[in-house]
């Protein structure tokens, strides 16, 4: 018998036995079937392999209140529709150690769904499938890549091709976007391949004419290892090498307890929760208990942290991985799925003078050469020495109880002639009028950003985004600049207007790009900030941000850092 599909896992060096990562136990807790024991005949030659196998039957349940549209009828009807059903599928794993020259290697072969259940996820090798398949792919032809971005709200993104493409056609940035797998026809070399997947394993799908059995297993499992540890995908992948995924358990380990440190001490910094999947916020709300309680339309540590009680002595890491977030259908009010909350923490730590990303429950390590450049980059980008960017501005609004980055935007336009108020200002971009084209606007020809710095680059990507976004629709929107006219000329509460009115032509050939300054204004209460202090991911940003503004649409692109102090007088 041979099979067409196949899916591997790689399991990490220090492994020694089947039971250090084969659960004894699922995700509720109930006892898994035992290993036993399975036949791996007619192993190459100088090679020993040792394999067991576990299985199981997964069921689920749906009944009429677990199907919307099923709801919504029986609403209007006095005959509603009745439906249950129990459904039951059979999942398996097969744990296969091999030996080489005293070398052990283990795999996990899982068939079926459910089957992950058995396996331990911290100790899966995470990136061994997506490197298989970078190393494997036939780069002509690539049908889907799905990528995340670390920001403040973690972006994940699909795209997908009907026919096989190359990855030019995908427009990844490899400087920004995180690589979460790829799919695509492997080189004719992996002959046995029809197609694959490869995330944190490698799915396969088997050529009919080089089928897989028992006898060809072993040599196809050495394939992929070798295929695994090439590095040919960096002539085609360039910036997966800017981040590193870290297998190393120790440093692993030491990360791990340094970020739990930090939210119990409640220290957020460079620290924020996100949905690790694609998640329809329209129609979803999430709660951090299982029966319910106070519903969030997103995901915060304030939020986590204020719905438990405090960690003991004892809590560690396994805390945050235990404990779950649980999201809802705001349709129907069913519980659609849950997620560890260590599967929805993203953090950046300093550990031994090399910088760690945590996004989607791995660590990433960032590249020596990359987090110079980023940092050479930076170095270079003005900083901004106007003095009406005032310091020593309180920004507490008492009213809300709050600390609040418009009330410095307040304070200097009451303070100064020279600038105008665009904070919650509706202006009209892209055929909508909801945007707020920059937060201040002065007749120097500078559009001021203003944002708070409050948890290190998760609070302020969106301040380069906009900058980035805005500074387009300025120079290409002409109905982007008569609404900045409009919003002077009907909100200027006498203050003179044709200084800034002058500087918004309706023609795009009336402006010279480089005449006009964006400003990055970044609020933070420490006394003597500088650029250097900023979180990694935040430079990061900044750089790729910098870039798009200054290079390719013109503008003169500026940072300042103002000190603010914060709360009641």
């Amino acid at each position: 018998m041979s099979l067409e599909k196949l899916t591997v896992y790689k399991i990490k060096e220090h492994i020694t036995s089947f039971d250090e990562f084969i659960n004894e136990t699922d995700g509720k807790r109930r006892p898994l079937p035992p290993l036993r024991p399975i036949r791996i005949e007619n192993a190459p030659a100088g090679v020993e392999v040792q394999a067991s196998f576990s299985h199981k039957k997964h069921e689920t349940q749906k009944t009429a209140a677990d199907v919307p549209w099923i709801v919504f009828i029986n609403e209007g009807t006095d005959e509603p529709i009745n439906f249950n059903c129990r459904n039951t599928f059979p999942c398996a794993v097969v744990a296969i150690k091999i030996t080489t020259q005293n070398i052990s290697k283990f795999y996990a072969l899982t068939f079926g769904l459910g089957a992950e259940t058995f396996l331990d996820n911290e100790k899966i090798v995470r990136d061994f499938g997506l490197r298989v398949a970078m190393n494997i792919c036939d780069t002509e032809k690539l049908r889907r890549i799905q990528t995340n971005i670390h920001e403040a709200v973690s972006t994940h993104a699909e795209r997908q091709i009907s026919t096989g493409s190359n990855l030019s056609v995908f427009q990844i940035n490899d400087e920004k976007e995180f690589l979460r797998s790829v799919t695509g026809v492997a080189r004719a070399e992996y002959n046995f391949i029809k197609s694959f997947t490869g995330k944190d394993n490698i799915s396969l799908k088997i050529k009919n004419d080089n089928p897989l059995n028992w006898e060809s297993l072993i040599p196809k499992l050495q394939t992929l290892e070798d295929a695994y540890n090439q590095d040919n995908y960096l002539q085609v992948f360039q910036g997966y090498s800017k981040f590193h995924f870290e297998n190393d358990p120790n440093t692993i380990q030491q990360l791990d307890s340094e970020v739990f440190e930090r939210i119990r001490n409640g220290n957020f910094e460079n620290i924020h929760l996100s949905p690790p999947e694609f998640t329809d916020f329209e129609s979803r709300y999430f709660t951090y208990k299982a029966e319910g309680g106070d519903q969030h339309d997103d995901l915060s540590v304030d939020d986590f942290i204020t719905s438990r009680r405090a960690f003991s002595d004892r809590s560690s890491i396994n805390s945050l991985k235990t404990h779950k977030i649980y999201v809802w259908s705001s349709e129907t009010g069913n519980k659609v799925t849950s997620w560890p909350v260590y599967r929805c923490l993203v953090a950046e730590i300093e550990l031994n003078n090399d910088t760690y990303i945590l996004s989607m429950a791995q660590w990433k390590k960032v590249s020596t050469d990359f987090k110079q450049e980023v940092e050479d980059y930076v170095s270079d980008i003005p900083s901004n020495q106007s003095a009406y960017l005032t310091n020593n501005v309180s920004i507490w609004d008492a009213q809300r109880n709050q600390n609040r980055e418009e009330i410095y935007n307040q304070e200097l336009y009451n303070t100064n002639n020279d600038i105008f108020l665009f904070d919650k200002a509706k202006v009209h971009i892209a055929g909508e009028r909801i945007y707020e084209v920059c937060d201040l606007l002065h007749s120097d020809k500078s559009l001021i950003h203003v944002k708070r710095l409050k948890s290190g680059s998760a609070s302020i990507s969106h301040l380069f985004l906009q900058g980035k976004f805005y500074s387009d629709a300025f120079i290409s929107d002409q109905k982007c600049r008569e609404s900045m006219r409009e919003h002077i000329t009907e909100n200027h509460n006498e203050r003179p207007t044709q200084a800034f009115t002058d500087i918004l032509p309706d023609n795009r050939n009336d402006i010279v790009t480089n005449d006009y300054t964006i400003i990055f204004c970044i609020l933070t209460e420490k006394a003597d900030p500088d650029i250097n202090s900023l979180p990694f991911m935040a430079r990061y940003e900044l750089m790729h941000s910098h870039k798009h503004i200054n290079q390719a649409l013109g503008f003169k692109c500026e940072y300042k850092l103002v000190s603010v102090v914060l709360g009641p007088p």
